[in-house]
């Protein structure tokens, strides 16, 4: 671990690397201890299907209308280690997951530049938080 005076030499901030590290431990951690098996199928094509560990979490979206009608919507994003699926990951992937199949799809976030279908977890590169909605057919139970 750098010194404070090797920060300081550098131009860089202790509280700021602290909080870097301490995102990526917990990244690896919830894929260490709380990861899924799933399929992930480039394409929706079953024959290139390729096994790798997801942590599921939930995205909730919440908007209020102009005439103050709230919206929610829920979509499920799977945390991805870069090791299981080096590739990016693109519009129209599927993952197989739970007897569902939950298909890559862009996000309109106000946090990410432009619009992506995933975005990196932490800073390290080692992991991508995958932005899926679910397809209305259920899978034909090769996924997890």
């Amino acid at each position: 671990m750098p010194t404070r005076v090797e920060f300081e030499e550098s131009g860089g901030s202790v509280s700021k690397d602290f909080v870097k590290r301490g995102k990526a431990w917990l990244i690896d951690q919830l894929l260490a201890h709380d990861s899924k098996e799933a399929d992930y199928l480039p394409h929706g094509d079953q024959a290139g299907a390729v096994r790798i560990r997801v942590v599921p979490r939930r995205t909730r979206l919440n908007s209020k209308t102009s005439d103050r009608m709230v919206v929610e919507a829920h979509e499920l994003d799977f945390i991805v280690a870069r090791e299981d699926y080096p590739a990016d990951p693109d519009v129209g992937d599927v993952i197989a997951y739970a007897g569902f199949r939950w298909e890559v799809a862009t996000c309109y976030d106000w946090h990410s530049v432009g619009t992506a279908a995933w975005k990196w977890c932490n800073g390290y590169f080692t992991a991508r938080r995958i932005h899926t909605k679910r397809l209305e057919e259920e899978s034909d139970g090769t996924g997890c």
